[in-house]
Parts: C-alpha cells; sequence; structure tokens
C-alpha cells in the first residue's frame, strides 16, 4: 500500500468513527417534548371565604400562577409545587406590596390554611393549603377580591 492509500483509509476509518459516535450520542441523550397542561380556575370570593379545591397532579412539580384584578389591590404570585402524595410543597414568590426587595416563599405543609403564596398587593388574597393533597385560594380582605390562578404541568 503507498502512503496516499493509507492516509485515506485513515481519514476513512476516523469519519466513521466520528458518524458512529454521533448517533450514539444522539440517541443516548434524546429529549421528548410533550404537551403541557393546564387547569384555569377563575375566583370571585366575598370576603372570608375559599375557592373550590384544587388537588395538583402528583408526583410532579407544576407551576401555579396567581393574579388578583381587583382595581387597586391587583398583583401576582408564584410558586412551583409539588403534591408528594402525603403533604404539599413549594418555593416561589409573593405578590409585590411596594417592598424594596422581592420576597420569596417556600414551605411543605399537610394542614389546612397554611399560608402558599399572596396573590394581591396587600398581603390579603392568599393561596393556602387546603387539605394534605390539595389548595385552595382564600380571600383575607374585608371586601369582594377576583382574579384566577393557573397551574401548568
Amino acid at each position: 500500500m503507498t502512503l496516499y492509500k493509507i492516509s485515506r483509509l485513515a481519514v476513512l476509518v476516523f469519519a466513521a468513527l466520528v458518524a458512529t459516535v454521533t448517533v450514539a450520542v444522539a440517541f443516548s441523550s434524546s429529549l421528548a417534548f410533550g404537551t403541557p397542561n393546564e387547569a384555569f380556575l377563575i375566583y370571585d370570593l366575598a370576603p372570608g371565604t375559599d375557592s373550590v379545591a384544587v388537588t395538583p397532579i402528583a408526583h410532579r412539580g407544576v407551576l401555579v400562577m396567581g393574579q388578583q384584578n381587583a382595581p387597586g389591590t391587583n398583583s401576582v404570585g408564584q410558586v412551583t409545587m409539588q403534591n408528594t402524595g402525603t403533604f404539599l410543597e413549594w418555593v416561589g414568590l409573593e405578590s409585590f406590596s411596594g417592598a424594596a426587595t422581592t420576597t420569596t416563599t417556600a414551605g411543605a405543609s399537610v394542614g389546612p390554611g397554611a399560608h402558599v403564596v399572596f396573590l394581591d398587593f396587600q398581603h390579603l388574597v392568599d393561596i393556602q393549603v387546603s387539605s394534605a393533597q390539595a389548595f385552595r385560594v382564600h380571600n383575607g380582605a374585608a371586601t369582594e377580591r377576583f382574579g384566577s390562578v393557573t397551574v401548568i404541568w
């Protein structure tokens, strides 16, 4: 074999090796995109009342975003939440209330009424634990409050 043929053979073998490794990596690290699921709750609450309970899908992180639309108290809050099957746990951002810094929220609870995240400027409307596996919106204000909550998983 001549030097030309040996170098050409080496290039072809190297190209085949690169192609094999590329295909192997592509198959072992594939990513599947699914269509996100969404639940949407519209609330219109009299003073001191609660919305219906919402049970997030178990053993999966879900994004819970809420907004308060009542004039003068409108704001937003969000948490990433997990229903472990025995309790709820979460971490997120409280609604803006005029403070110079952003307030975070985090916790885990099985007790009804435990605070999760505020949805309004005055920090009177919040998402609370409803049961070990569900949450609700609570209106602690002296007047009617309305808005929505979106859950995405």
